[in-house]
């Protein structure tokens, strides 16, 4: 008899969505679950990338959600309508609360960032398509294979931080929100729990800093029109990854995968 597959619980709570790149995706349930649906689409001659195709996944997979959370309020005797209305009390904790992510240091330098990087990659794209196309035409009589080199690596670059801009400041943003509300829950279980968060999404952030970090370097060698942004880049992203250390300093030794003992065998 086969071996049953073995998942992670929560592996995809706190990783970068790449999943090309990532080496656990037989541990994950989430990657499992989105590779069969493709394949389900695929039979039926749909392409599982087209927007309609998924928002269609999504609004099931709530549907799915919203039938599970019914039979539990009933079972537990819940009233769901009563339970949506947020008191004016909860109301006025959730716009401070907005207003604190807004305003936070960290959050305005990682929004600066995304809208810097995605200026750079615009710049970056047409640049490298002429480089290549350029390549490409002499290799015809001349020997290119090191420009060709150099020029996969810049591809690949590009690629770094054209996935990672928008992530860091979307997980930033998280962080930032998941420690204030730590720090302001009275209940001790949940309070560990927007730690264990703020500390998870900051990891996600920092490790697409660094990786970006590196991408970033190739850039600056590659070309001396990009130094400039690529040297402002860099500066913003080590002041946003020292602050995320300074300020939760959880993001460093955060674990992820989950241990080994934690694996869900269902």
């Amino acid at each position: 008899m086969a071996r049953k597959q073995r998942f992670i619980a929560g592996i995809y709570n706190y990783c970068d969505r790449w999943c090309e790149r990532c080496p656990h995706t037989d541990r994950c349930r989430v990657y499992r679950d989105t590779e069969r649906a493709a394949r389900r689409h695929r039979r039926r001659g749909r392409d599982p990338s087209d927007m309609g195709v998924a928002l269609g996944d999504v609004g099931r997979s709530f549907e799915k959600v919203r039938r599970m959370l019914e039979r539990q309020a009933k079972k537990e005797g819940w009233d769901l309508d009563e339970l949506a209305k947020p008191s004016p009390e909860d109301e006025a904790a959730e716009r401070d609360l907005r207003r604190h992510v807004r305003r936070h240091p960290l959050v305005r330098e990682a929004l600066s960032y995304t809208q810097a990087a995605g200026e750079l990659l615009a710049r970056l794209h047409d640049e490298f398509n002429e480089t290549a196309e350029d390549a490409e035409k002499r290799s015809e009589f001349m020997d290119v294979d090191a420009e060709a080199g150099q020029l996969g690596e810049v591809r690949r670059a590009v690629e770094v931080i054209g996935w990672d801009h928008v992530l860091i400041s979307a997980k930033v943003r998280r962080a930032v929100r998941s420690r204030r509300e730590g720090r302001d829950e009275t209940d001790a279980d949940f309070a560990e729990a927007e730690g264990h968060d703020a500390a998870g999404s900051a990891f996600v952030a920092r490790n697409c800093l660094r990786r970006s970090q590196a991408a970033l370097m190739t850039v600056y060698e590659w070309d001396e029109k990009f130094r400039d942004e690529a040297i402002g880049l860099l500066a913003s992203a080590e002041k946003i990854q020292r602050g995320l250390e300074r300020q939760i300093p959880g993001c460093v030794t955060f674990v992820w995968p989950p241990e080994e003992e934690e694996a869900d065998r269902q």
